[in-house]
């Protein structure tokens, strides 16, 4: 049977390497983590059909939805990090692991990933973060990180 990973427990962590910073962010939604590979065509004006070869890879801007919460921390960093368009290491952890309490831990500015969780991580800054409102509904916004280069996809061991 196949290993398929749920949503549910699913982390988000923002790793400010300058700061020595790690935050744990409490998100809703999180998507867009990928990239698309450019193609480039080849064709000599005697050849009837085109070759396509690879190129490089486009980073994405991926997004994460969080809910409002003026006393958080994380989501103060957050802002500060849109205000300065600071390039920092974005952390989605996946629900491989059961146990929620495995999350990365900084000491000094060492940062260590649980061997029991695989991650996503891309590094990327922060240009949108919009304040969302609806009729009986709490704020969110819907935060976007330009990603700088592709995603790393790192399986747990």
């Amino acid at each position: 049977m196949a290993n398929y990973l749920r949503t549910t427990g699913t982390t988000l962590h923002v790793h400010d390497v300058d700061a020595d910073e790690i935050h744990n962010v409490k998100s809703s939604a999180i998507s867009g983590v990928g990239g698309s590979r450019a193609t480039s065509n080849i064709q000599n004006l005697q050849d009837e059909s085109v070759t396509v070869i690879p190129g490089a890879i486009t980073p994405t801007a991926a997004s994460f939805t969080i809910y409002l919460d003026t006393g958080s921390v994380e989501q103060k960093a957050l802002y500060q990090l849109y205000k300065t368009a600071k390039v920092v290491d974005f952390y989605v952890g996946l629900t491989d692991d059961p146990d929620l309490e495995n999350v990365p831990t900084l000491a000094g500015s060492v940062l260590t990933l649980p061997e029991s969780r695989s991650f996503a991580k891309f590094s990327g800054f922060i240009t949108d973060f919009p304040l969302e409102f609806a009729v009986d509904s709490v704020v969110e916004c819907s935060i976007t990180v330009q990603m700088e280069s592709a995603y790393e996809f790192i399986y747990k061991t």
